[in-house]
């Protein structure tokens, strides 16, 4: 037997292993003799619950290998909690770390070193936080959120590819269940399945999960949408969105917990565990009052509901949808029409046809100016002019731009005069509607502190 076959059919025993041990400590556990549960029997309880049978112990180290994030220029009054609260708004945290002083380490006053080293349990929320934090102020401070010193992108390709119908999303409030999201993303296409991360020890979910639609444009049309309106609140928790890093078999979501057993609350205390943080609007320092316990929930749900027929029925009267109504949780098929329309923004295009290589002229209210689209897009104030000689600044953009179509050629166009301090990055597509879905998911978001515009040329 070769080397390679050896190493193949044990990465297969592994599998087994994991899948049969979570089997043997189900059935123990509902012995008179079950074994005690410890510490260690949650984190094995928590990665069964993320990771599938399938994934090798290789797959899985790399995932993990691709979720630390290094966060530097901290305030000095800046501490764990506030970071938990504005990281956690793109992703469950596996773990967070501050370097402190040694000088006064332990101290009610402890003086950190100003950096911080923090794991996701999804690389999908890396990106996410090193694209929108990036460069922001927080505490006074334009923070930086970077990849470590000993990151390895090899880890990126021992990742089982995702299908382009998948999309991770991110900041779930507490009391929106799968079936809810499900409802919400149908509206861009029909959804295949909803798979949230459990939480063991909470028996809730972690604030993140993964959307599967049936076709690949429903899932580019709702996060294209979605980022194109800075987020979608539910529940009062703006989600976040991206395409799917991690492919292959998705996890089981909240329905995996009927194989897990309840933690004792002794257990609880000495496990480690990261408490999601969904209060803080990012951007805006907002914090959100959280919602009330379970049955104050309920009646709190109602009420929405109520209110939402009532703001249902004055749209319809006037036939107009507000671009600020908040979306409800609950949603019949003729309002899921009227948010896809309200998200997709779109507009009449007129009987003429479109082949998507070639300009085209969207016609919509004679005083509004139309707006000619061609393959050519030119993004203004994103990259500033000391950062224009950066030698991976051509291939970051071209990467990000790629995400939402086929790339021909990126330029970083050298300022037009001295006293400018941003340069110009002209996008050539491939097509017409490669651009189009550039532009709905770039425009207006924000890039290193500074607010992307998007424009045809």
């Amino acid at each position: 037997m070769d080397s390679l076959d050896a190493k193949a059919l044990l990465e297969k025993a592994k599998a087994f292993a994991r899948a049969e041990t979570l089997r043997l400590l189900h059935a123990t556990s509902t012995t008179t003799a079950a074994a005690p549960i410890t510490a260690l029997s949650v984190t094995s309880y928590a990665t069964a619950v993320q990771f599938p049978p399938s994934f090798s112990q290789q797959t899985i180290t790399a995932i993990y290998a691709t979720c630390k994030t290094y966060i530097g220029s901290l305030h000095a009054e800046i501490h764990e909690p506030q970071l938990r609260q504005i990281f956690s708004t793109y992703g469950s945290i596996r773990s967070l770390s501050m370097s402190y002083d040694p000088a006064t380490a332990g101290l009610p006053d402890a003086k950190h070193k100003g950096y911080a080293f923090l794991e996701y349990d999804f690389p999908e929320s890396l990106f996410m936080a090193m694209e929108a934090l990036n460069g922001i102020e927080f505490g006074g401070k334009a923070i930086r959120v970077s990849r470590p010193k000993d990151y390895n992108i090899a880890n990126l390709e021992l990742i089982p590819k995702a299908p382009a119908e998948r999309v991770f999303v991110a900041n779930i409030h507490e009391i929106v269940d799968e079936e809810m999201i499900k409802g919400i993303f149908d509206a861009f296409g029909p959804v295949e399945k909803v798979s949230f991360l459990p939480d063991v020890m909470s028996r809730k979910h972690r604030g993140c999960g993964y959307v599967q639609f049936k076709s690949e444009i429903s899932a580019t049309n709702a996060v294209a949408s979605i980022k194109a309106q800075g987020g979608l609140e539910l529940a009062g928790a703006r989600l976040n969105v991206m395409k799917a890093i991690v492919g292959g078999d998705l996890m089981a979501g909240m329905q995996a917990l009927k194989d897990i057993p309840e933690i004792p609350e002794t257990v609880k205390l000495a496990a480690k565990h990261v408490t999601i943080g969904k209060t803080l609007n990012p951007l805006l320092g907002v914090s959100l009052a959280p919602l009330p316990a379970e049955s104050a929930a309920a009646l709190a749900l109602k009420a929405a509901v109520a209110a939402a027929k009532a703001k249902i029925a004055e749209e319809s009267s006037s036939n107009a949808l507000d671009d600020d109504d908040e979306i409800n949780l609950s949603i019949d098929s003729s309002r899921r029409l009227d948010i896809m329309q309200k998200l997709m923004r779109k507009e009449e295009t007129g009987d003429q046809q479109y082949d998507g290589t070639t300009k085209r002229v969207k016609l919509s209210d004679s005083s509004v100016p139309s707006i000619v689209e061609s393959k050519l897009l030119v993004l203004k104030n994103m990259v500033a002019v000391e950062d224009s000689a950066d030698s991976e600044l051509e291939g970051e953009i071209r990467e990000e731009c790629s995400k939402y179509g086929k790339v021909e050629v990126v330029v970083v166009c050298q300022p037009e005069n001295s006293a400018s301090e941003t340069v110009n990055v002209r996008v050539h597509f491939a097509t017409v509607a490669d651009a189009v879905k550039t532009r709905a998911a770039l425009h207006g978001r924000y890039f290193a502190g500074r607010r992307i515009t998007a424009e045809f040329e």
